[in-house]
This record gives C-alpha cells, structure tokens and sequence, in this order.
C-alpha cells in the first residue's frame, strides 16, 4: 500500500516539473530532410527562465528518483 503513494507522488512530480520546464518554454525546432541522409539535421533549442526553471527540474529530479527508489 504504502508503495502505491510513492509512485503516485512519483509521477505528480514528473508530471508537475516537466509541465512546468515544457509549459514555460521559448525556443525552436527545426528538421531539414536531405539526399544523402548524412545531410539530414534534427535541432531542437528549448530555453526556461524564472521560477518555472527552478522550480521544474528539481521536481523532476525527484519524481525521477522516487522512480528508481525501492
């Protein structure tokens, strides 16, 4: 029982900390398709200022760990 609390807290601070980095986000994506495939380029460039970036990744950090945790 006392497991099931842990990944349900878990997983609200997964959710709670990359909504928060995602939500707040300022940035591009960019792909470019090209003949030979060797030309091809994927850039993704994403940038969180403030309290969301503060905020989001330790709470992610730690959904992350209460995961990994027995």
């Amino acid at each position: 029982m006392k497991s099931d609390y842990v990944l349900i807290g878990a997983v609200l601070m997964l959710v709670i900390g990359l909504g928060l980095v995602f939500g707040y986000t300022h940035g591009t994506f960019g792909f470019s398709a090209a003949y030979p495939v060797s030309g091809a380029s994927l850039q993704v460039a994403i940038n969180t200022t403030g309290l969301p970036a503060m905020a989001g990744v330790p709470l992610t950090l730690l959904g992350l760990l209460l995961l990994i945790a027995p």
